[in-house]
């Protein structure tokens, strides 16, 4: 019997992650495919000129943040496993395309299924994407679930306006 093909699902808890969720287990399903959820907990900048983050503050907001995704990704598997759906959970620290790559890479997966919010190239300039970073680099293909459409806007007078 042949192995499921992995899908990695990078999530990170925004508003976001819901649909991502229900997209990789549609297409999980739609591929014969295993979704493995990813969380990528980025470590602050810390800066150290007059009144920065101690290291012990660096420290414990990690180990804080750690705690915290791992309460929700154990709360995610257990969710999905009463759904019959068969997932992993991974927890990395560190730039988020860096360990993703590393992961898809760890995992053999046949995907990548990433959520993008949908910025502007102006934010991604300033912020950067990570699902930008991704695309860029992955040696897989990559499913991305765009931001969800916003209800459409009917002219007054219509049948079904309110």
């Amino acid at each position: 019997m042949a192995a499921k093909k992995t899908i990695l699902v990078p999530i990170d808890f925004s508003p976001m992650t819901p649909r991502v969720v229900r997209e990789a287990v549609a297409f999980a399903r739609q591929t014969g495919g295993r979704p493995a959820f990813l969380h990528v907990i980025q470590p602050p900048l810390v800066v150290t000129d007059m009144g920065g983050m101690t290291l012990e503050d660096t420290a414990q907001l990690m180990t804080d943040a750690r705690t915290w995704a791992n309460k929700r990704l154990a709360r995610l598997r257990l969710r999905l496993r009463t759904r019959g759906i068969e997932a992993e959970t991974i927890l990395e620290t560190g730039a988020p395309v860096r360990c993703i790559l590393a992961e898809t890479k760890r995992m053999k997966a046949s995907h990548i299924l990433i959520g993008s919010h949908g910025h502007t190239a102006f934010y991604d300039l300033l912020i950067g994407s990570t699902a930008r970073g991704v695309l860029k680099r992955a040696n897989c293909p990559v499913v991305v679930v765009g931001p969800k459409k916003s209800a459409r806007i009917r002219p007054p007078g219509s049948a079904s306006a309110a």
